[in-house]
């Protein structure tokens, strides 16, 4: 049995980057070797992962409900560069994703038409490597009148299926109504001391050594949907917005999306690393400042009703113990290898 507690895991100060990177960079190639607190599901034996899982990486999603919680993000966080166009009915499924992505390949690429369906329909695994001459006619009649509407619209504009974004504007109304949801999201506004960050990333190293013999260094990488800094109060605040399908009362019970998803590990690696940034910008120090952790969660469904939960010190604990432990495994795997198979304790 491998030890745990013989791996310390040391953070480098020195190399936290604070930065606005688009999520097509935060989540390609350029960032691919980052730990991210999604890709340690792929090793977390309570969530069906393995060392064979985490070295395959992220499994891409594209369906309407996460592009519809995208949406909401981006209109509610980032509500300056983004605007709705609910007028243009998209195309549901993976069609619509394709002829987006048709769309970028066509004029940021200038690849030719026939290059950005193919490229477009390999990366959203529409009839990938099938793509036979009937399909692709099928495709660009089904799709045509979209793309050339696309073609019309400014840029940073947000198409959706037009039941969704009926979804998404009650969504936003409601959280934009929520008085204490926008007290925590927009902090500047009602504490005049605080600064409030949007879509933000922190990249940070570690240095995880093993019984002094082996080391190796962790990159981490984390996009906080908003958090703030209150050096007046000597606060911390961390928000996570989360969309939910099921009632708004089960999100934080013990069978609900809080639980089920080991949501207490995302909030307790971002508040860690956070802490870590805040102590060389602020001054933050652990013992005279408090951090706070919340959800923010708001119903596509149902009564698209809004609300904020305080994610309880349990919680966070259980989450940071959580979090160093796959950590730790990650760094023992590189240090010996992938292929071995250990019993960690």
């Amino acid at each position: 049995m491998i030890k745990l507690s013989e791996i310390k895991i040391i953070p480098i100060s020195e190399s936290i980057v604070h930065a606005k990177i688009p999520d097509e960079l935060y989540f390609g190639a350029s960032y691919a070797d980052y730990i991210s607190n999604s890709r340690l599901r792929y090793i977390n034996p309570q969530q069906n992962g393995s060392p064979r899982l985490y070295l395959e990486g992220n499994k891409d999603l594209n369906t309407n409900y996460t592009n519809l919680g995208s949406a909401i993000h981006q209109l509610f966080l980032e509500k300056e560069a983004y605007t709705l166009d609910d007028s243009i009915d998209k195309p549901t499924a993976k069609l619509g994703k394709v002829i987006d992505k048709i769309r970028k390949y066509r004029y940021e690429n200038s690849l030719s038409i026939h290059q950005a369906i193919d490229c477009s329909c390999s990366e959203i695994d529409y009839f990938a490597g099938g793509l036979s001459k009937q399909r692709i006619k099928t495709l660009i009649a089904k799709g045509l009148k979209y793309y050339l509407t696309l073609r019309e619209l400014p840029e940073n504009t947000i198409v959706l299926p037009r039941k969704d974004a009926c979804k998404c504007k009650r969504c936003l109304e409601a959280l934009t109504s929520h008085d204490a949801v926008m007290r925590i999201v927009e902090a500047e506004n009602y504490e005049p001391d605080a600064r409030s960050f949007n879509e933000d990333v922190l990249l940070m190293e570690v240095r995880a050594t093993y019984r002094n013999e082996k080391e190796t260094t962790l990159k981490l990488k984390m996009k906080a949907d908003n958090w703030s800094i209150h050096p007046r109060s000597k606060k911390l605040v961390v928000n996570d917005l989360k969309t939910t399908s099921k009632p708004l009362r089960q999100f934080m019970s013990h069978f609900g999306s809080f639980y089920h998803y080991h949501y207490y590990r995302q909030m307790a690696m971002y508040a860690w690393m956070l802490q870590q940034f805040c102590e060389r910008e602020y001054g933050y120090s652990s013992a005279s400042w408090t951090t706070e952790s919340n959800m923010v969660v708001v119903e596509t469904s149902h009564g698209h009703q809004a609300s904020c939960f305080k994610v309880e010190e349990g919680a966070m604990e259980m989450g940071l113990y959580e979090f160093f432990k796959l950590l730790k495994m990650v760094a023992y795997y590189e240090m010996f290898g992938y292929e071995r198979t250990e019993v960690f304790g």
